[in-house]
């Protein structure tokens, strides 16, 4: 749930306190552009086509996504995210999202996701989600910021 996130993050990171003060501070507006940078790419398959649709629109829409995933293992296993990030490397598309099923940020790679349908709002601003999950990945992607 979103307060079980909120306690997650703020418990075990120094994100949770920088969560608050932009909370407290409610960034502009043009600072939350949703995350997607394209890297490449090649063809893909007319499932995962339909699955980057729905990706792409939660990520737009600030919500919910729930989909099956099978692992690289051949685990299959339900799961409902909120999109953080949609990246697109040579052969795979990746969805960085917050897992409400592990309660941590987890990538999913789109072609091995299917069922997947769109949800509720998830409680968290999208702009708060991605500055959360660059800084846990370490990566500064401030040239793609609006404004610069």
């Amino acid at each position: 749930s979103g307060m079980d996130w909120w306690k997650a993050v703020s418990n075990t990171t120094a994100c949770g306190t920088w969560l608050k003060m932009l909370m407290a501070a409610r960034m502009p507006s043009r600072w939350a552009a949703h995350a997607v940078y394209p890297m490449g790419g090649t063809a893909y398959g007319s499932g995962e086509a339909q699955v980057l649709a729905l990706v792409r629109q939660a990520l737009r829409q600030e919500t919910a996504l729930s989909f099956s995933y099978t692992d690289w293992r051949g685990q299959a296993s339900r799961r409902t995210v909120w999109p953080v990030a949609l990246g697109y490397l040579d052969d795979v598309r990746l969805l960085a999202a917050w897992c409400t099923f592990r309660q941590a940020f987890r990538h999913f790679r789109c072609d091995r996701i299917t069922q997947a349908q769109t949800g509720a709002a998830y409680p968290m601003p999208h702009r708060l989600l991605l500055q959360c999950w660059r800084q846990q990945e370490g990566l500064d992607l401030s040239a793609f910021e609006v404004g610069r």
